[in-house]
């Protein structure tokens, strides 16, 4: 838990003081707000390691919080304990249907308090590794791709130049006209692999993956 950001969401000020008071005895920092909507807006502007929200607020039940944060923002994928003395099944049921990793009992131990933060960074960890290892993959993926269509058109561009430089003479635009078309592709491919945010993959040569530019 050492120099982990967590930040803590709830209108009593004696709930904030009691989980500020364990969380910073083992080295987390902690970002402690009163309000669920500034706790959103810190949300979505700041990263964090965990975020802890009560349930039973003014502004925003903590479900509410827990479904805002998962939509949009820096922590779509960061764990989300609520702090209730709620235990009924249908509540618990809803609370991990809108976001919620776990629950923490406004009556539970300081020990059993860290044990599920702890359990819940190491989730953050894992998500954070498992995410690093698909960049990698796509990266790789992406080279793979730049290689095979970038010297598919550049090949066709030598051989064409060298065909026409044979033949070229004043009259004949047809070079020209072809070193235009292969210019206008490579800025197309370009413009394509560019835009792409999600990326399907095809097989390329044995189990070396790349790009399918022609599906999004």
């Amino acid at each position: 838990m050492q120099n982990k950001k967590i930040l803590l969401i709830d209108d009593s000020k004696v709930s904030l003081k009691y989980l500020e008071t364990i969380l910073q005895k083992h080295g987390a920092i902690t970002t402690a707000v009163s309000f669920p909507r500034v706790g959103l807006e810190l949300a979505g502007t700041q990263e964090f390691d965990c975020i802890i929200t009560d349930y039973e607020m003014p502004e925003l039940t903590g479900i509410e919080v827990c479904e805002s944060i998962r939509r949009v923002g820096k922590n779509r994928y960061t764990p989300l304990l609520v702090f209730t003395s709620n235990e009924e099944k249908k509540f618990i049921v809803n609370s991990i249907e809108k976001g919620a990793d776990n629950f923490i009992k406004k009556n539970e131990s300081a020990e059993i308090v860290c044990l599920k933060i702890n359990a819940a960074l190491r989730l953050k960890e894992l998500n954070n590794n498992l995410i690093a290892l698909s960049r990698t993959d796509s990266i790789r993926k992406m080279i793979v791709t730049y290689n095979h269509e970038f010297n598919s058109l550049l090949t066709i561009l030598e051989m064409d130049v060298k065909g026409h430089l044979k033949k070229y003479h004043k009259d004949d635009p047809t070079c020209m006209n072809d070193l235009i078309d292969i210019t206008k592709k490579l800025k197309e491919l370009v413009e394509r692999v560019n835009s792409f945010d999600e990326y399907k993959e095809k097989k390329y040569i044995d189990e070396v993956g790349m790009v399918d530019l022609d599906k999004k």
